[in-house]
């Protein structure tokens, strides 16, 4: 456990060991089995589409189509079985929940491979209607760019000022994982992932007007300024994204008479 912005987000490492190499070769078959998404949603859509695998071959996210965005990963089971213990540890360090039996055995998630290369990135964003978020990494070495996480202090004085907040107010934290590494953290709090040409224009460019502009939320849109020459990764960078749903919404009822049936006894 590790605090950043004196918020614990859970760090674990040299998880799955045993089966890593497996998932790796998973997700690398898996998405060169969908080179068809750029033909059928097109180039540019189909590009995204094909690196994310919560969405199928026409662009519907398979929490609408109710398809299995872990399919052909064969060692998906035993992670989620392995992750599922490491959250029930995180919730137990953040607070005391009466039923954490259930969750050990049914806490139901929502998780998705990514396989990027230099020039992905995921622009700031959150998964608020889970209670956590998770990552874990299969393939980032040396090459491959990191996560970074806001501080919601930032979110609440933009949302108060009546103008843009000034620069070096927004505190941000970067983490930059191990192959095994599993990092779980609260569903509202704002990440992103850097493609290669923002992160160095971060640590390598100096600094300038140009520098003082750069702006992380305009990702994946043109860039007002020359950005490095990019490189592509020998290998992709490859992370299982696993959301948590809230207790309540996964056992209601369920917690609910599991309560009436033990007073009962």
């Amino acid at each position: 456990m590790t605090d950043y912005f004196h918020l614990p987000i859970y760090h674990e490492s040299n998880v799955g060991m045993d089966y890593i190499d497996r998932l790796s070769e998973d997700i690398q078959k898996e998405y060169d089995n969908r080179a068809n998404y750029l033909e059928t949603v097109g180039p540019v859509k189909g590009r995204y589409f094909r690196k994310l695998s919560c969405y199928d071959e026409d662009g519907v996210h398979c929490g609408v189509s109710g398809k299995d965005s872990m399919i052909n990963i064969r060692d998906n089971k035993t992670l989620q079985d392995e992750c599922r213990q490491h959250a029930c540890k995180y919730l137990e360090h953040l607070c005391h929940y009466p039923h954490m039996d259930n969750l050990e055995k049914y806490w139901q998630t929502f998780s998705w491979w990514s396989c990027f290369n230099s020039k992905d990135s995921y622009a700031w964003h959150n998964h608020s209607q889970f209670i956590f978020s998770a990552t874990y990494y299969v393939d980032i070495g040396e090459e491959h760019t990191p996560i970074a996480f806001r501080n919601p202090m930032g979110s609440i004085l933009q949302g108060w000022l009546p103008g843009k907040m000034n620069p070096g107010l927004q505190e941000e934290i970067i983490i930059k994982p191990k192959p095994g590494d599993l990092l779980i953290w609260p569903g509202w709090l704002e990440h992103y992932v850097y493609n290669k040409s923002i992160w160095d224009v971060e640590n390598f460019m100096p600094d300038s007007d140009y520098k003082l502009n750069y702006q992380k939320e305009g990702a994946g849109e043109p860039a007002d300024y020359e950005l490095p020459e990019e490189g592509e990764y020998e290998v992709m960078r490859k992370s299982i994204t696993i959301n948590y749903f809230k207790p309540a919404e996964v056992f209601g009822a369920l917690v609910k008479n599991f309560g009436i049936l033990n007073e009962q006894k």
